[in-house]
């Protein structure tokens, strides 16, 4: 026979009980950065744990870039490559993971923020 108390809880008593994110990763906001990237120069971002995607945008010249994994470093004419002056990238990356940066011409500026 059912125990009656198990049926008599009401639902806000057990939530708590039920599993969620942990405590380290909920509500996690991350800084905004503003980076002016040297020619000729990689700049490597470690992607913390629990991020899920990186928004990217290039301010005054196109910048390239790769994620961890991949068989070439970017450079001035390889890579996935972000436009100046067009809307923030959405990037979908892991946690753990490393992405490459790397300006096409002087004077290129990377926004950029990590995400959940």
């Amino acid at each position: 026979m059912p125990r009656p108390e198990l049926y008599d809880v009401p639902m806000t008593d057990i939530r708590p009980l039920l599993p969620s994110k942990r405590e380290d990763d909920a509500n996690t906001i991350y800084a905004h950065t503003s980076t002016d990237l040297v020619v000729g120069t990689i700049m490597t971002i470690n992607v913390p744990r629990g991020v899920r995607y990186i928004l990217a945008q290039a301010i005054d010249q196109n910048i390239r870039y790769v994620i961890s994994g991949s068989v070439c470093d970017p450079s001035q004419t390889s890579g996935f490559q972000l436009v100046a002056g067009n809307d923030p990238l959405a990037i979908s990356v892991l946690g753990g993971q490393t992405v490459d940066f790397i300006a096409e011409a002087a004077g290129a500026r990377l926004e950029m923020q990590f995400c959940q």
